[in-house]
C-alpha cells in the first residue's frame, strides 16, 4: 500500500510538471489538467522543489483529456488526403 501511495504521488506530481511544460504546445489541454489537479498556473514556478502537491491535497475527479478518435475518422482522413493529393496541380 505504500509502494502504491509512493507511485500515486510522484505520478500526480510529473502530471503537475507537465501541465507546466507543456503549456507552449497545448494551452487548453494543460489548463484542463490543472484544473483536474486542482491546481493554478500561478502555483507552477520553475525554482520551486519537485513536490508541487503535498501529501493532503484533493484532486478533482479526472475526465479524458482528448476525444477518443475511431478507426473510421482516421480511414475518412486517410481517404480525404488520398482524393487532394490526386487534385493536386502539375503546374
Amino acid at each position: 500500500e505504500k509502494s502504491v501511495k509512493h507511485i500515486l504521488n510522484i505520478s500526480l506530481q510529473l502530471s503537475a510538471h507537465i501541465s507546466q511544460l507543456g503549456d507552449a504546445f497545448l494551452p487548453d489541454t494543460m489548463e484542463k489538467l490543472r484544473s483536474f489537479l486542482n491546481i493554478d498556473k500561478s502555483n507552477l514556478t520553475r525554482d520551486k522543489e519537485f513536490a508541487i502537491l503535498n501529501a493532503v491535497h484533493e484532486i478533482k475527479k479526472p475526465e479524458l483529456l482528448f476525444e477518443r478518435v475511431e478507426d473510421e475518422q482516421i480511414e475518412k482522413q486517410s481517404d480525404n488526403k488520398k482524393i487532394w493529393s490526386d487534385k493536386s496541380c502539375s503546374c
